[in-house]
């Protein structure tokens, strides 16, 4: 039974066609620019955080992650919007480490907002 099982699912057209593909090496020196320095090049995102007993009012986090160190601080939030995520960056990460001269994130909607994008070009 499976045997046929693996047999079906290698050619059916929708499963291939929904797999990921298996061991493709990404070359992402060509995906985006880096800065060579430790804290030059960040990179922000928001996850949902299941219920906690400790932080009951936290709902979301924050992580920010330097991309040539690897070093890492994670922020909870109460909600993922502009302004909680403007001063847990501020107060975490531009505070201690400074300005990085590039910011990497996905597309998420508080990172995609006006006010985000106005308060970064600064």
């Amino acid at each position: 039974m499976r045997k046929f099982i693996r047999e079906l699912l290698r050619k059916c057209p929708t499963c291939l066609h929904c797999k990921p593909k298996r061991n493709h090496i990404l070359n992402l020196s060509l995906t985006f620019q880096t800065y060579e320095g430790p804290f030059e090049t960040i990179h922000l995102d928001h996850f949902h955080l299941r219920p906690n007993i400790l932080f009951p009012q936290m709902q979301e986090c924050l992580t920010i992650i330097c991309r040539k160190t690897s070093f890492f601080i994670t922020v909870p939030l109460p909600r993922p919007n502009f302004l909680y995520t403007w001063v847990a960056l501020q107060n975490h990460w531009i505070s201690t480490h400074g300005c990085a001269r590039l910011l990497l994130t996905d597309n998420g909607a508080v990172l995609r907002s006006k006010e985000w994008t106005e308060h970064v070009k600064i």
